[in-house]
C-alpha cells in the first residue's frame, strides 16, 4: 500500500476504522515501514482521488480510484485481485441472490 500511495503522488492520507471512524493522518513514508502496525481498515486522501476499505468480512480489499488517479497508479501493478463490473457479485459460492 505504501508504494502504491506514494507512486500516487499522495504524501499524508486519512486511515481510520469502519464507516470513518477514529480518523486520523498517516503518512506515506509510514506504509511503506513493513513493521509498522495497521489499525485502520479505510483510507483516502485530502483529495477523495482514492477510497480503500476492507470488506466487513475481511475477504477482500476495495480500491476506488478518479480516472486521473488511475493515470498515475493502477492497483493491478501492485496488488493482486480483479476489476469489478455492473455483474460482478461478492456472493461467492452462495449463487444468484436478488438483491432489493
Amino acid at each position: 500500500m505504501g508504494a502504491f500511495a506514494r507512486d500516487l503522488g499522495l504524501e499524508c492520507l486519512i486511515g481510520a476504522g469502519h464507516f470513518g471512524v477514529c480518523q486520523s493522518p498517516l503518512h506515506t513514508k509510514d506504509l511503506l515501514n513493513k513493521q509498522q502496525d495497521c489499525d485502520w481498515v479505510e483510507l483516502w486522501p485530502e483529495d477523495l482521488s482514492l477510497f480503500c476499505t476492507i470488506y466487513t468480512d475481511y475477504h477482500y480489499y476495495l480500491i476506488c480510484q478518479t480516472s486521473k488517479s488511475l493515470q498515475k497508479a493502477r492497483p493491478e501493478n501492485y496488488f493482486e485481485g480483479f476489476y469489478a463490473g455492473e455483474e460482478t457479485s461478492d456472493f461467492w459460492g452462495v449463487g444468484n441472490l436478488a438483491i432489493f
